[in-house]
């Protein structure tokens, strides 16, 4: 309920299958345990030590390392779930968010300036120093403090004022006030 995609409903329907086995993707990867160790029989002899083995057991047995199990990838592995209608429907989309294009361009990722860097640290401090309650007494708007937003350049100014804005941030009174003068 609730999923109107069909595509969904069918990878939803792969996935949660009861029995493992008839699961999407179960085919992919076989797993081999390792490899049953031999019980010592009273007919077998033990193992000779040397010297140097008795002084390094100090009368406790030595624990031998467990064998691991081995896995083994058939077919394509799990790429038969990335293969799934569902995700073939959104592969464009999730190629523009990872920022690839599956022709091996790649279109270069913008990097921040160290002015777009200040805004945000300016944005975040202003925010930040809005849950004081004590500041607007210490430091007012025009005090020329680190607090005091009314020093900021013009352009400055309204790129902070925008970024508070697109997080919502504007429209709390005491993020407001730190742009304007109380005289």
């Amino acid at each position: 309920m609730g999923v109107w995609d069909d595509d969904a409903w069918d990878l939803i329907q792969n996935l949660l299958k009861v029995n493992p086995n008839e699961r999407l993707g179960a085919g992919c990867f076989e797993w081999i345990p390792p490899p049953k160790e031999k019980k010592k029989t009273e007919d077998e002899p033990e193992d000779e030590k040397t010297e140097g083995d008795e002084e390094q057991d100090n009368g406790k047995e030595a624990k031998k390392p467990k064998a691991l199990g081995k896995v083994i990838k058939h077919g394509q592995g799990y790429d038969i779930i990335r293969k799934h209608p569902f995700f073939a429907k959104h592969e464009s989309s999730l190629l523009i968010q990872t920022n690839c294009t599956g022709d091996k361009k790649e279109t270069p990722q913008p990097v921040p300036s160290e002015e777009d860097l200040a805004i945000r640290t300016t944005a975040h401090m202003i925010d930040e120093s809005s849950l004081d309650v004590d500041l607007e007494d210490l430091h007012p708007p025009g005090d020329n403090s680190s607090y005091d937003a009314l020093c900021l350049q013009p352009s400055d100014k309204i790129r902070v004022l925008h970024l508070l804005d697109r997080l919502h941030l504007l429209k709390e009174p005491r993020v407001y006030c730190r742009f304007f003068s109380h005289e």
